[in-house]
């Protein structure tokens, strides 16, 4: 979103507004009609378009997988590199990262965002990709910003599976309640929780801190509903953007 409508100036501007020509204006808010989430926004379990955009304003991703350049970015993640034969793949994390409350994003974050998600006891939606290829004693820490993945079997495409391509694998805190998580968003994303109403909305504000620098809109606000029809209705009363 950040990317796709820097040029939104004002709360009544369009996503095309004013990025056709010079740099795009800063602040504003961008207002969007989707799908109501199908259930509990938590990384773990979600499987459905409402949730994942909501996902994608709060957390990031190891990798971020550009489909229009056609090639694996950096994101968390520096670097990557494997073993020689695809089995161990070696993941060097960004430096200065913070969480959404401060804290600092280490590699801890990250072995226990793998393990819940590869975890075969829990119900995550993650497990139809790493089901054969990695478990949970697989994720680990080698310091403080190094994270290593021992496969159950050579992988080439391993940093696409993990890459933003698998939209549940968002970083966490150590130690977070997944089943809690939508009560406050909290990861390293772009965008912080403000309000989240279930069933009907969520608006979220433009982290200062973030890595990648502040991102040009100052807030994003979903609307959501239960169907197409109304979502049309809405963009052309002007309520959404």
């Amino acid at each position: 979103i950040c990317a796709a409508a820097g040029g939104a100036n004002s709360s009544h501007s369009s996503a095309g507004g004013s990025g056709s020509s010079g740099a795009p204006t800063k602040g504003g808010t961008l207002r969007l009609a989707q799908q109501v989430p199908a259930a509990a926004v938590n990384p773990l379990t979600i499987a459905d378009q409402g949730a994942a955009n909501l996902l994608a304003q709060a957390g990031d991703f190891l990798v971020f997988d550009n489909s229009q350049a056609g090639q694996l970015q950096p994101m968390l993640a520096t670097s990557w590199s494997h073993n020689g034969d695809g089995t161990v793949w070696t993941f060097k994390l960004r430096q200065g990262v913070k969480f959404h409350d401060g804290s600092p994003m280490t590699a801890d974050d990250v072995v226990y965002t793998f393990q819940q998600q590869s975890d075969p006891h829990n119900a995550a939606n993650a497990l139809s990709t790493f089901a054969g290829v990695l478990r949970p004693d697989g994720v680990q820490k080698v310091d403080a910003s190094t994270v290593a993945f021992h496969l159950e079997s050579a992988v080439g495409t391993f940093p696409y599976i993990i890459s933003s391509d698998n939209y549940n694998m968002i970083i966490v805190p150590k130690g977070t309640d997944f089943s809690q998580w939508q009560k406050t968003f909290i990861g390293t994303g772009p965008f912080k929780l403000k309000t989240y109403s279930q069933n009907n909305s969520a608006s979220f504000v433009a982290n200062p801190d973030y890595w990648g620098g502040k991102p040009h809109l100052a807030s994003t606000v979903f609307n959501f509903y239960s169907s197409q029809s109304p979502q049309i209705l809405a963009l052309q009363g002007g309520t959404v953007d």
